[in-house]
């Protein structure tokens, strides 16, 4: 068992160690969730003033924020912190997703999408959860381009379409080797924890057999130098021996 001091939570399982990391970094990115898209509100204005979608999709990540700080100080939420950073993130990945495809795969937007595949595997999700992140700002690309009638006819938007497909790959691969890591190490954390058990164990078995050895020493003669103990007739024995029988 692995008592984490930093936490509440007592880690048992490697779910739950994610859990525990979530838990450090929910009110960090619930943060940084609220402001994260404001700076780019007023490009959005700029480039595309008929597309009012994008500053809403944009906003609702902040809303999704505040939200996030509120249940963080209304309630206990330790076994929430998972759930919440989760939401948090599949949100980005449903937005940026949508709002490339909204805006025709405009190069200047692919940055952003890029970005988001490539940073998922590094939130502390089970592996299936962080396919289905990428799966899904994937997914709300192709969908919401294909609403709005998206072409990758010319060179700029070909660029894009294979920039996606990069970033798609390469989180992939991400997931699974990150994964490995965090697996392993927590492998390694989770032997270190038990073996200090064990010895902990064995200082409390040692400290109480030289409790019994101080008790009996008052009682029965034994040497100072063997630890022997001699019985009623004069023999000497070994402790061990003379106590079974």
């Amino acid at each position: 068992m692995i008592d984490v001091s930093t936490s509440s939570l007592t880690v048992i399982s490697y779910k739950q160690e994610l859990t525990r990391q979530c838990q450090q970094a929910l009110k960090p990115c619930a943060v940084l969730a609220i402001f994260a898209w404001f700076p780019f509100i007023y490009m959005d204005r700029l480039l595309y003033p008929e597309l009012n979608a994008i500053v809403y999709l944009r906003l609702g990540l902040s809303v999704f924020g505040i939200l996030v700080l509120l249940v963080i100080s209304l309630a206990r939420h330790q076994n929430l912190s998972y759930g919440l950073l989760y939401g948090i993130v599949f949100y980005l990945e449903f937005a940026t997703g949508t709002i490339l495809g909204i805006v025709n795969a405009d190069p200047v937007y692919m940055g952003t999408l890029s970005v988001v595949l490539i940073i998922t595997p590094i939130f502390p999700f089970q592996k299936r959860h962080s396919f289905i992140l990428i799966l899904v700002a994937t997914l709300m690309f192709f969908i919401s381009g294909m609403l709005n009638k998206i072409s990758f006819t010319d060179p700029d938007r070909q660029y894009t379409l294979f920039n996606v497909l990069v970033a798609f790959v390469v989180a992939m691969v991400s997931i699974f080797v990150l994964d490995f890591i965090r697996r392993s190490f927590f492998s390694r954390q989770k032997l270190l924890a038990d073996r200090k058990a064990q010895i902990e164990e064995q200082k409390i078995e040692l400290r109480d057999a030289l409790d019994s050895i101080k008790i009996l020493r008052g009682l029965l003669p034994i040497c100072s130098h063997c630890k022997s103990i001699r019985d009623s007739k004069g023999y000497w024995h070994d402790v061990e021996l003379y106590i079974q029988n």
